[in-house]
């Protein structure tokens, strides 16, 4: 009975969180039914995976199709590779962010405002109290950001549709590391996000469109390392209880530094390595022993 009971409540999972990968968008769900299927007979699977991208392009265009073709194809490379399956996803991630940029167009898509979105938000804002004035301008500010907010989109999205990919992979029997404990990026984003930081404040020596780049390429970057600064954050409260109070408190009155300082934990750990550092105080507790 238990393990009827543990396969049913999987499959209620599973459900749930398609659901929430259909919420986030066609391509997201057509990214983890591709990394399904190709993961399978490959015959079968590629046949199915043509339906799947045929109804993503019938439904939401070439830019939906391509995002599910590019993430999907990676997320089943990957696994039957027998590859990090974290290292996939960030690769997914990446190239699906690319695949929009380059299959955007000058029509509304993941990385444009709709008139229909702006007006949507304009009412949501102004029947919530905001001045019109003030909803303008955050307006005008996420249009200005709308790439990076996109590019976020998709990020989630992704990320989600490689949730339900590996519980669909996971369901056939097939057995697949997905720990993110030892998540790295390498040094090429660390140095992008230096050179973001580098242009935002200088500014005005450079071009609008320039400037404007680095802050979309910014808000899209910090996202990764924030997930890594909150893995050694975690880390470090485990080993060092006492200061929870005092994150705590810095995260309820200053919601921003807090997040910050994650994030330039995450930066920082592609030379520094915290985790190695963690590692070598538990190695270090270990020998010392209990305290008598």
């Amino acid at each position: 009975m238990s393990a009827r009971s543990d396969r049913w409540k999987g499959i209620f999972l599973l459900l749930l969180l398609g659901l929430l990968v259909a919420i986030l968008g066609l391509p997201f769900l057509g990214t983890a039914l591709l990394g399904s299927l190709l993961t399978g007979s490959l015959i079968a699977g590629m046949a199915g995976s043509a339906v799947v991208l045929g109804g993503v392009f019938m439904l939401s265009g070439f830019q939906a199709a391509s995002i599910a073709a590019v993430g999907g194809g990676i997320l089943a490379l990957s696994i039957r590779m027998g590859k990090s399956y974290v290292d996939a996803v960030a690769v997914a991630v990446a190239a699906s962010v690319l695949a929009a940029l380059l299959t955007q167009g000058a029509s509304p898509g993941f990385m444009i405002f709709s008139p229909e979105e702006r007006q949507l938000v304009m009412s949501i804002y102004t029947s919530g109290g905001i001045a019109r004035s003030d909803a303008v301008s955050l307006l005008d500010i996420m249009d200005y950001l709308s790439p990076g907010i996109g590019s976020l989109h998709i990020a989630a999205g992704t990320v989600a549709a490689s949730g339900l990919c590996l519980g669909l992979v996971r369901r056939r029997g097939r057995d697949v590391d997905a720990s993110i404990d030892q998540m790295r990026l390498g040094l090429f984003p660390a140095w992008l996000v230096i050179g973001g930081l580098a242009l935002n404040l200088m500014g005005d020596p450079f071009s609008y469109q320039t400037v404007r780049v680095a802050r979309n390429a910014l808000l899209f970057l910090l996202l990764p390392y924030t997930v890594i600064g909150g893995i050694i954050a975690r880390d470090y409260l485990r080993l060092f209880p006492g200061i929870a109070l005092g994150s705590v408190l810095l995260l309820v009155l200053a919601p921003p530094v807090f997040l910050g300082l994650v994030a330039l934990a995450g930066l920082l750990d592609t030379w520094l390595d915290f985790r190695k550092r963690i590692e070598n105080i538990k190695e270090r507790r270990r020998n010392e022993g209990p305290p008598y």
